[in-house]
């Protein structure tokens, strides 16, 4: 199955202050670098990445190599216009795996598992981990919801889409605590 990840960098950061979130250090690294790392080896067809315009996440992306950038015009609109802007760059891939760039927890494994999950579906299914009864990230969306993916405006992101359709939905037991752990204020760099 082709699966492209869609890469959501185009966050505005306001609860994290006046710097780039994504650009912020985390044990010598920026965050989005070390989002990038977990989900590098994975069996993807393509990466595309959404930046916002002048974003510094896109410097970041083009010096790491491997992403088709999509320059997010509506970045203001929220994680649903980065949503919308990444899905329509989608072609004829089978699947699009929703990553966010301020979750650099997650662990490499599950990038495969969730791949997995959704080649044992056939494609059929929405599918995201589940850690310890909590939905979390990677999810994985069908070629019959790309449409609704391009629809998308607000700042709730593709959660209605999933609300819509909970009978196309699948989720595969995850004992990575990362799948729940973003970045939104500095404080979230030192919490274990």
């Amino acid at each position: 199955m082709k699966i492209a990840a869609i890469l959501l960098a185009a966050g505005a950061s306001k609860r994290f202050g006046e710097a780039d979130k994504l650009t912020a250090d985390l044990d010598g690294e920026p965050i989005l670098k070390k989002a990038i790392k977990a989900f590098d080896k994975a069996a993807l067809s393509r990466r595309i990445a959404v930046t916002a315009p002048g974003g510094a996440a896109e410097a970041l992306l083009r010096a790491h190599g491997g992403f088709e950038i999509v320059v997010n015009e509506r970045a203001c609109d929220g994680m649903g216009g980065s949503l919308s802007a990444g899905a329509a760059a989608l072609s004829d891939e089978d699947g699009a795996m929703i990553v966010l760039g301020d979750m650099p927890f997650i662990a490499p494994a599950t990038f495969d598992r969730a791949i997995d999950a959704f080649t044992k579906s056939d494609g059929a299914k929405i599918v995201a981990p589940d850690h310890h009864g909590q939905r979390g990230h990677p999810v994985i969306f069908p070629r019959t919801y790309f449409a609704a993916l391009t629809r998308l405006t607000t700042d709730s992101g593709a959660g209605g889409i999933i609300a819509r359709h909970k009978n196309d939905f699948a989720v595969f037991a995850s004992d990575d605590p990362g799948v729940l752990r973003d970045i939104d204020r500095p404080e979230d760099l030192t919490q274990v």
